[in-house]
């Protein structure tokens, strides 16, 4: 079994599918990302490494978002490759027109 059919069949299981809202698990994702940014909070000016205890932390809150990512698909309907394959192909076209400033990537139309 694949992680995505894995991820899929937790949805089904629980009942997020059919009766998950959402908007919920919008909030959820978001949870998440706060979550995760808290872990990486420390590195993100210095370049400051983790220590491997550290390290799996911020991979398994990484991994909460991606989870939570795809429980959301899966209640939308959607293939969470499908959804990704869109966003490479729209970052794509983006890789040669924008730059980096303060360490993040700025588009083209922002700069």
């Amino acid at each position: 079994m694949t992680l995505n059919e894995r991820v899929k069949a937790w949805s089904e299981h629980v009942g997020m599918i059919h009766e998950g809202l959402p908007a919920k698990q919008m909030q959820k994702i978001a949870e998440e990302v706060i979550e995760t940014a808290l872990e990486l909070t420390p590195y993100l000016y210095d370049k400051m490494y983790a220590s491997k205890a550290e390290e799996k932390k911020i991979k398994k809150e990484i991994g909460d978002i991606l989870f939570s990512t795809q429980v959301l698909c899966n209640m939308l309907g959607f293939e969470p490759d499908e959804c990704l394959k869109m966003a490479c192909d729209k970052n794509d076209k983006r890789k040669d027109s924008g730059r980096i400033i303060n360490g993040n990537f700025v588009k083209a139309e922002d700069l």
